[in-house]
């Protein structure tokens, strides 16, 4: 019989207490605004949502620690996979080696929950699925590993809070290179072509976006889940920089059935951002 949720969650968040209390305390790095400080928009009546479109041409830089991915990209980490009926979902099969994300923009420790991938749906190769543009371009896929602040306990109660989820988001796009950790994952996803299945993997598929976490370069701004309307209550960590996946391995993406007709395009109209601050971390 499986952990409860809540069981999962206790577990998940001693572990990474633990790790916490082991490693020495970030250098203090100070500045004025967000993320340093809550954001607050003096437009009230846009609403600040996700995804956007990264103008990389605009952005300024913020001085920031180093962000640790601390266990994501261990062999030991197995995972499972699920066909959710709108995505491949990711998890973990022991909570005790649940990865934890901190540094860069976050004020705590975040504790990862689930990895899911948005794509397109259309039958060509090179379709273009990603939810996120960079610099008005969209890429085949999108990644994104969603994380929850460990002082809220779970991502439910994380949603109800300014920066209460880190969702960090990776750019896939075709190349002629395969990536051998998307391949052994594409493979796997024949075993959930039916909408609702899971199955355990035999390896740790968030290695498959090893290569691009990076502790800086990325792009950190403030906004929400893509989809929901609860203002700011997630810290975006996007990869400008896309991982290579040849179109052997898109294609089984494509091919997964769903629990309406087809799996969603990731063709969502990108968001203004207002007066929200799009930043790039840099040491």
């Amino acid at each position: 019989m499986g952990l409860q949720e809540d069981e999962w969650n206790d577990i998940a968040i001693s572990a990474a207490q633990r790790k916490r209390d082991a490693r020495p305390a970030d250098a203090e790095i100070s500045g004025v605004g967000w993320p340093f400080d809550e954001f607050q928009s003096e437009n009230s009546d846009i609403p600040l949502l996700s995804p956007i479109d990264v103008n990389l041409q605009a952005l300024a830089d913020v001085k920031l620690n180093p962000l640790v991915f601390d266990g994501h990209f261990t062999a030991e980490a197995l995972t499972k996979i699920a066909n959710t009926g709108e995505t491949v979902e990711v998890r973990l099969i022991n909570p005790e080696l649940t990865p934890t994300l901190y540094g860069g923009p976050l004020h705590d420790e975040y504790i990862f929950d689930s990895m899911h991938f948005h794509w397109s749906s259309g039958s060509s190769p090179d379709c273009l699925g990603s939810v996120h543009k960079v610099g008005g371009q969209r890429f085949c896929m999108e990644v994104h590993m969603l994380h929850y602040r460990a002082i809220h306990g779970n991502k439910s109660e994380a949603l109800k809070h300014q920066g209460g989820l880190c969702a960090v988001a990776f750019m896939l796009h075709l190349t002629n290179i395969e990536n051998p950790f998307l391949a052994r994952l594409a493979r796997d996803l024949a075993k959930i072509e039916v909408p609702f299945s899971c199955t355990p993997l035999e390896h740790n598929a968030m290695l498959c976006c090893a290569e691009a976490a990076a502790p800086f370069g990325y792009v950190t701004y403030p906004g929400t889940l893509v989809g929901r309307e609860d203002n700011l209550n997630v810290v975006w960590i996007v990869y400008p920089s896309p991982i290579g996946i040849c179109c052997t391995n898109t294609a089984p993406f494509q091919k997964l059935r769903a629990g309406v007709e087809d799996m969603p395009s990731g063709l969502l109209t990108t968001h203004e951002l207002a007066d929200r601050p799009v930043l790039r971390a840099v040491p």
